[in-house]
C-alpha cells in the first residue's frame, strides 16, 4: 500500500490548511496567536458560520484518521496529530453538548473586548496600524452582539449563572470602551474622531446588549451547565492526554490540599507561634500594598520571582522576554478574581496594513 499521501509533508500541509481555516473563522483568536492577516475583521458568529466551522473540524477530524494508520509519521507529528485531534474532539462535543454559543451570553463579550483589547497590549505594528484595526473592530461590535442575541434568543433555557456574568461582564465592558473614548483616542491624532465615533457606537451597542440580557434572556427557563462525568473523562483522556479518572484527579487535589494545608500551618508557626493559622491569614491580609501601589508592588515581586529562578536554575528564560503588569480589565474583574496570564503570541508574523 502506498502511504505517500499520509507522510510528514502531508501531514504538515493539513495542519497549515486547518490553521488558515481556523483562523478565517477566529480572527481574535489569529491576533492573540501573532497572526496579523485578520486584525481589521471581528469574528462571525451568526448560526450559519457556526455550522460552517462545526462542519470544517468534522472534515478535518476524519481526513486525520489515514495519518493514524499510515505508520510514516515521525512521533513527533504522531504528538501533534493527537493535540489537533483532540483540539477538533473538544470543538465539536462541546457544541453538541453545550451550544455556548446559544447559551453563554459572556462568550460575546469576550469577544468584543479581547478582540480590541489584542490590539492595544501588544506592540507588534506601529499605532497608526493597529489604531485602524481598533477602529475597524469596534465599528463590527454592533453587529457581534446583534448575532449574540438572535442566538441567545432562540435558546431553549439558559443558565441562571451564565446569565448572571455575562451581564455583569457586559456592564462592565462598557467601561472599557469608555476608556477608548477617554483614554486612547486622545493618542490617535488623525484617527481621533473616527475611533470616537466607533468607540461610542461599540458602548450603546453593549448598554442595548445588558438590558437584554437582564429584561430579555433573564425570562428564559433555567438550564443546566454542569459538564458530567463522561464529558469530563474525555477532556482528560482526549484533549489533556491524561490517564487519569475523576477519582485519580480527586486523590491528586486532595493530596495537595492537604500538603499546601501543612505548609502553611508550618509557616504561621514561624510568623507567631501562640496564634492559629487562619488567625495569622488575617493578620497577613490586613498588611497588603495599597491600591495605588498594588501594581509597581507586583512588579517588584515578579523581578524577585524570576532572579529566583535564574539563580536556582529552575526553567530557562529566553533571550529578549518580558512580562507587563497592567490592570484587570474592568469588563473582566467579575470573573478574574485576582490575576490571570496573557500568553506571548505563537507567531510573530508582521501585520498587513488595511484601510476601513
Amino acid at each position: 500500500m502506498n502511504n505517500s499521501g499520509y507522510d510528514n509533508h502531508a501531514f504538515d500541509k493539513l495542519v497549515d490548511e486547518f490553521l488558515l481555516e481556523r483562523w478565517r473563522f477566529k480572527p481574535t483568536e489569529a491576533t492573540f496567536e501573532g497572526i496579523h492577516d485578520y486584525d481589521c475583521e471581528l469574528d462571525q458568529v451568526d448560526q450559519r458560520s457556526l455550522l460552517q466551522f462545526i462542519q470544517r473540524e468534522e472534515k478535518y477530524l476524519a481526513r486525520l484518521e489515514g495519518f493514524k494508520n499510515s505508520g510514516t509519521l515521525t512521533q513527533d507529528k504522531m504528538l501533534d496529530l493527537k493535540i489537533l485531534e483532540g483540539q477538533l474532539k473538544k470543538d465539536i462535543i462541546s457544541e453538541r453538548l453545550f451550544s455556548r454559543y446559544r447559551r453563554d451570553p459572556s462568550i460575546y463579550v469576550n469577544l468584543a473586548v479581547f478582540s480590541c483589547m489584542a490590539l492595544l497590549l501588544r506592540e507588534f505594528a506601529p499605532e497608526e496600524i493597529r489604531y485602524k484595526a481598533l477602529i475597524s473592530r469596534l465599528k463590527q461590535v454592533p453587529r457581534l452582539l446583534q448575532q449574540g442575541m438572535e442566538n441567545l434568543g432562540d435558546a431553549d433555557s439558559i443558565p441562571a449563572v451564565w446569565n448572571k456574568i455575562g451581564q455583569a461582564s457586559a456592564q462592565s465592558a462598557q467601561s472599557f470602551f469608555s476608556n477608548i473614548i477617554l483614554n486612547i483616542a486622545v493618542q490617535a491624532d488623525g484617527l481621533k474622531n473616527d475611533m470616537l465615533a466607533a468607540a461610542t457606537l461599540a458602548s450603546k451597542a453593549f448598554k442595548h446588549y445588558s438590558e437584554f440580557l437582564t429584561n430579555e434572556l433573564s425570562q428564559k427557563p433555567e438550564g443546566d451547565f454542569a459538564a458530567g462525568r463522561e464529558y469530563f473523562e474525555f477532556l482528560l483522556r482526549e484533549f489533556h492526554l491524561l490517564p487519569y479518572n475523576p477519582e485519580d484527579i480527586e486523590k491528586i487535589g486532595l493530596k495537595f490540599i492537604e500538603t499546601t494545608i501543612g505548609e502553611i500551618k508550618n509557616l504561621a508557626g514561624r510568623i507567631s507561634p501562640e496564634a492559629d493559622w487562619t488567625e495569622v491569614i488575617e493578620i497577613i491580609k490586613n498588611d497588603t500594598p495599597s491600591k495605588e501601589a498594588l501594581l509597581d508592588y507586583y512588579r517588584a515581586e515578579i523581578i524577585k520571582s524570576r532572579k529566583f529562578v535564574l539563580e536556582n536554575d529552575l526553567v530557562s528564560i529566553p533571550d529578549g522576554e518580558s512580562l507587563k503588569v497592567i490592570e484587570t480589565p474592568a469588563s473582566h474583574r467579575n470573573t478574574y478574581p485576582y490575576a490571570a496570564y496573557l500568553s506571548p503570541p505563537l507567531s510573530k508574523r508582521p501585520m498587513r496594513e488595511y484601510s476601513g
